[in-house]
Formats: C-alpha cells, sequence, structure tokens
C-alpha cells in the first residue's frame, strides 16, 4: 500500500490558503483519477485507488497542521505502510518561491510544525513533496494562513497541476525518478496533460 499524506486545515475558511497546497494537490489527484473522498478511522478524508498495479490511499487530516502526526501514525499503523518506502507528505514549504516544487527524502523539518508533528510521529525517513508558497515581510503563521495574491495565481495553477501529476509519477515509478524529472524544474515543472488512469 502507497499511502500520500497532504498538508493542511479542515473548513471552508481555510480551503484556498497557502497552508492548504498538499489538499489542492491530493483533490487535483483525485478528481484525474475518479476517486472520492470520504471519512476514514484515521482522523482523515481517505480517497483510495490503483494506478500501475498498484494500490494506494490519499489523505487529508482533519486534526489541523499541527496535529498532522496523529492521522499519519494511525494510518501507517491500520495500513501497514513502511514510511522509508510507501509514505510520501505533500506540503507547503515558504522557502521555495511560488511554483517550485522538489522532492526530498528525510531531513529536517524547516519549521514546518506538520512535518514535524508527522515526524515525531512515524519518524523522519520518509519522502516530502515541498511545493513552494514564498514568504512575505510578515509574521510567517498570517502568510501561510492567507490566500495566494492575484499575480501568484497563474503560477500556483501550473504548479498544482504539476504536482498531481509528480503525485502520480511518484506512485507507479518511486523517488528517484520522480526527482530526476521534478527537482530540475525551476520554475512550474508542470505536465499540462491530463493524468492519465491505469
Amino acid at each position: 500500500m502507497i499511502l500520500v499524506l497532504g498538508i493542511g486545515n479542515p473548513g471552508p475558511e481555510y480551503k484556498d490558503t497557502r497552508h492548504n497546497v498538499g489538499f489542492m494537490i491530493l483533490d487535483n489527484v483525485a478528481e484525474a483519477m475518479d476517486i472520492r473522498f470520504g471519512h476514514s478511522s484515521y482522523r482523515a478524508m481517505a480517497a483510495t485507488g490503483r494506478h500501475a498495479g498498484r494500490a494506494f490511499t490519499l489523505l487529508k487530516p482533519l486534526t489541523f497542521v499541527n496535529l498532522s502526526g496523529d492521522c499519519a501514525r494511525l494510518a501507517v499503523s491500520g495500513l501497514g505502510v513502511d514510511p522509508a518506502s510507501g509514505l510520501l507528505v505533500v506540503t507547503d514549504d515558504a522557502d521555495l518561491e511560488p511554483g517550485v516544487f522538489r522532492f526530498r527524502r528525510g531531513g529536517g523539518s524547516g519549521g514546518h510544525n506538520g512535518i514535524e508533528s508527522i515526524s515525531a510521529a512515524v519518524g523522519n525517513d520518509y519522502t516530502r513533496l515541498r511545493v513552494g508558497v514564498g514568504r512575505s515581510g510578515g509574521r510567517l503563521r498570517d502568510h501561510v494562513l492567507s490566500p495566494f495574491a492575484e499575480d501568484e495565481m497563474g503560477v500556483m495553477a501550473d504548479a498544482i497541476n504539476g504536482a498531481a501529476h509528480s503525485v502520480v509519477d511518484w506512485i507507479a515509478y518511486g523517488l528517484t525518478y520522480c526527482q530526476n524529472a521534478y527537482n530540475k524544474k525551476t520554475v512550474t515543472g508542470g505536465n499540462q496533460q491530463p493524468i492519465e488512469r491505469s
């Protein structure tokens, strides 16, 4: 089983904020794969499917960002997932410019409370897909809980689409392929063709 966990906050007031990029990307994947999210026993909304012969589960925690590890712990245990090979966490990253996304396995949290919570729950050895949301001159908390500026909308739409493609490729081909295919991209890395189901 492959597990993809998108970091974000539940509720309509957070729907379009920078902190919810992980949810946006998983929604894109689910729509393209024609699967639906429903309530699960993992304190998350979950959607399951198969791609390239591999079963996968998409999770959007209901625990809020700072307690993302509670959901991760329950899902990893319940689904029998090895975090080192079978867990991808999709997260916003204020240290990357809007539109940029990168795959990395392990490493620090960069001050992201959701990543800190997940690492405390399941260990540090899992893959992250870090999606740039940039920084502003104000408080970081206010920045990540705000929507994207109008002049960022186009690049972020491309980035979310491209990142959704990269999630599907990670399910099929794994980390090394995705690092080679996507980490060298400097803006969106987006393949604008529809995601193909298999």
